[in-house]
């Protein structure tokens, strides 16, 4: 009997319908475990489990009545064809007399004279994007008193990455619980330039050494996670986080022959699953 585990009993029942292709009225669930949500950052979660099968059809003994074979229609005439009958039927002496458009040349446009006027038709992507981390230091800023959580931004440059580097007096209200604030200002941050900027760019926002801080307490609640996995043989969900904390619990377990990771859901709620290896690593 094909069993099914998610977050809830109703994700791990939406799991089944999706895997056996059918709706919820063709199945029959029956719940073995409705799981549990955990503490802290989701430490100690444990999945739901589902049975899914699918609910027998009753089998008609009635024989099909026999049906009339339906006459086929005359295929109606193509409007298309009734038009090129009526042009042939047309006085040959009209189709004389009507002159052929004779079409003139297009002016050759003239070629751009090196490589200045192209210079002067397009800015450099590097001068772009200057103004555009300009105006989104002061467009976090702004969001940032808006908040009542006044800052003073520091911008540091890398090869692919801009940090904003975020001072003030009230670090725990821009953080929020769990990074959540600090995590949605990076998201619109990010998004801003997605739309004004040019090429790839990551825009990280950070307060003291948070993120720091952050990376090293995912690190250890991978570690934590996946020595449970190995000891009970059961699968480890973690709570929702955002696409750079998934890639730190991916990266820390990469080498742990034990288990596996996987992301699952939908954005903004992915989540990652730490469970027992299926293949052996080497």
């Amino acid at each position: 009997m094909p069993t099914f585990e998610g977050r809830t009993v109703q994700q791990s029942i939406e799991k089944g319908l999706k895997a056996l292709k059918l709706s919820r009225e063709e199945v029959t669930v029956v719940v073995l475990d409705e799981g549990k949500k955990g503490g802290f950052l989701g430490f100690g979660r444990k999945p739901a489990v589902v049975q899914v099968d699918a609910t027998p059809k009753p089998v008609s003994l009635e024989k099909p009545k026999d049906q009339k074979p339906q006459p086929i229609a005359d295929t109606p005439r193509n409007a298309g064809e009734d038009a090129v009958a009526q042009a042939d039927k047309a006085d040959p002496e009209t189709k004389q007399k009507t002159p052929k458009a004779t079409a003139k040349p297009a002016p050759k446009a003239k070629k751009a004279s090196g490589a200045k006027q192209g210079q002067q038709q397009r800015p450099s992507r590097k001068a772009d994007n200057k103004k555009v981390l300009k105006d989104l230091e002061a467009y976090i800023t702004s969001i940032c008193a808006t908040l009542e959580t006044p800052v003073q931004v520091k911008v540091a440059h890398a090869r692919n990455e801009v940090v904003y580097q975020l001072d003030t007096n009230k670090e725990g209200l821009v953080i929020g619980k769990h990074g959540r604030t600090i995590n949605s200002l990076q998201y619109l941050a990010q998004t801003y330039f997605n739309h004004f900027g040019r090429g790839k760019l990551r825009i990280v926002l950070n307060v003291g050494n948070y993120r720091q801080r952050r990376e090293d307490t995912l690190k250890h609640l991978a570690d934590r996670a996946a020595r449970e996995v190995i000891a009970t043989g059961k699968p480890y969900l973690l709570d929702d986080m955002p696409s750079f904390e998934r890639k730190v619990i991916h990266q820390q377990l990469a080498n742990n022959n034990h288990v596996d990771t996987t992301s699952e859901g939908k954005e903004p709620h992915r989540y990652v699953i730490i469970s027992p290896s299926s293949v052996t690593k080497f």
